[in-house]
């Protein structure tokens, strides 16, 4: 049976004290391939990185994100993975749930898990 683990890093992961106008000027920009994925790091917690690739060493699942950063990296797994280490992430993506106007993230990701 394969063990999937859906993540959502959408303020999960998040800084408490991060500046909301400052990471969505960067998020665009990264998006729009202005500035590197590394800049993110910046808002991320080390902290809740380290318990979130605890998590999923400790699961010894595939992980799927769900998240928005997936808008970062043009939903192309590889992207990300390619950049995932500078974000401190111990772990790969196997694929991004789609994202649609009509879906629910919920209903996202039982789409993903039906195809």
């Amino acid at each position: 049976m394969r063990r999937v683990l859906f993540l959502d890093v959408d303020g999960v992961l998040n800084r408490w004290d991060f500046d909301i106008d400052q990471f969505t000027q960067s998020f665009v920009a990264v998006r729009a391939e202005k500035m590197p994925l590394s800049t993110m790091l910046a808002f991320l917690d080390p902290v809740m990185v380290a318990r979130i690739n605890l998590i999923v060493r400790h699961a010894a699942c595939e992980v799927v994100l769900s998240s928005h950063w997936r808008d970062l990296v043009q939903h192309r797994p590889g992207r990300w993975n390619d950049a995932c280490a500078s974000l401190g992430f111990g772990f790969k993506v196997v694929d991004f749930v789609k994202q649609s106007m009509q879906l629910s993230r919920g209903e996202g990701i039982y789409q993903w898990i039906v195809e």
